[in-house]
């Protein structure tokens, strides 16, 4: 595919159908509620440490992601300190590309099954 065809290939797609629906499941994720926030608000309030519980149980090690350092995962730990700005940011992103790779592999899994 050459750099015309991606170009014309990007002005037809179609976009995440359901973009708000996956900033909801993200907010929950993050916050384990989805109380009208945006991810936005969620990671500039402090995203609190139980979203990494959550992502754990999903099998995401967020230090092997680099999201967190251990010895700072430790020392928010101890003190109970949400993460930081930065830290949240990493956090929503991994977030995005789980729930999106999971999107994907439902449909690949919808589209054998026909």
């Amino acid at each position: 595919m050459t750099s015309i065809d991606v170009e014309e290939h990007a002005e037809t797609a179609e976009p995440h159908a359901d973009l708000d629906a996956l900033q909801a499941k993200l907010v929950l994720l993050m916050a384990g509620h989805n109380k009208r926030r945006s991810p936005d608000e969620l990671i500039r309030e402090g995203v609190p440490l139980e979203a990494l519980d959550r992502l754990a149980a999903l099998g995401v090690n967020v230090v092997d992601l680099g999201i967190i350092k251990p010895r700072t995962l430790t020392h928010r730990r101890s003190r109970g300190q949400a993460l930081s700005t930065e830290e949240g940011d990493r956090l929503y992103r991994a977030g995005k590309m789980l729930l999106l790779a999971e999107e994907q592999l439902e449909q690949l899994r919808h589209g054998f099954a026909a």
